[in-house]
């Protein structure tokens, strides 16, 4: 009784898992090309670049000049109208205006890029916490599938009398354990997701991340040659 209410309760775990199995792969690189100047964590920084781009070119544009018009009309058959410009020149603390503005466009480039990187390593590892947690919930699920197979197959034998029961059950508690395994992976697993699709707005219910692939191990070539030549060299230093 126990036994069969345990693998009704934990079933959902696995149906869970093949349809995440069938959903949308979403890659790493995927993933993190959401991460742009209109991803809200670095919207507020990539604003504060704007602004500063908008102080230097107000500091660098001069004044409108100024129109005016003087009509001088004393009755006569002559009259006069007189077009006035009027310019405003800039001032000696130009040019320390706009050096000012100017660094506070690099300081502000500087926060937004430090941001964008921060923001961008936190995705990677949100990313790769799911795609870990999603990897162990399924060859969990795998494992405990196989081993409860053997126990139904040692169970059936032992009920014929051609194989003992004793280990028909302890095939049952391994499957039953590892049942209880799934289930706690897969809880990590939706934690995992939750914190994935924090970054990435719009994150397919049923997306599923791969692995990332591991980068090439180095060349050994000529290895041991380079250890013997070490070794020599420490040798020649104690006897001198």
């Amino acid at each position: 009784m126990h036994r069969f209410s345990l693998i009704g309760l934990l079933g959902g775990f696995f149906a869970a898992a093949v349809a995440a199995q069938n959903g949308p792969v979403v890659a790493e690189a995927e993933f993190l090309s959401v991460l742009d100047e209109t991803h809200p964590a670095v919207r507020e920084s990539a604003e504060a670049v704007g602004r500063a781009e908008a102080a230097v070119l107000e500091a660098r544009t001069f004044s409108n000049p100024e129109l005016g018009a003087v009509r001088e009309d004393p009755g006569g058959p002559i009259g006069q109208t007189d077009i006035l410009v009027s310019w405003q020149l800039p001032g000696v603390e130009r040019g320390p205006q706009i050096e000012a503005r100017e660094g506070e466009v690099e300081a502000a480039r500087r926060r937004f890029n430090h941001e964008f990187l921060t923001h961008r390593l936190a995705m990677r590892a949100a990313y790769a916490g799911w795609a870990v947690a999603a990897a162990r919930q399924n060859r969990l699920a795998a494992q405990a599938e196989r081993v409860e197979s053997l126990a139904e197959r040692e169970a059936a034998r032992a009920k014929r009398g051609e194989a003992s029961g004793l280990e028909a059950s302890r095939l049952q508690l391994a499957a039953a354990t590892l049942r209880s395994r799934v289930a706690l992976a897969g809880v990590a697993g939706e934690e995992a997701r939750a914190e994935a699709a924090a970054w990435r707005p719009g994150l397919p219910v049923d997306a599923r991340p791969v692995l990332p692939e591991l980068p090439e191990a180095p060349s050994l070539a000529g290895a041991d040659t380079l250890i013997r030549a070490g070794q020599g060299r420490r040798c020649r230093g104690r006897t001198g």
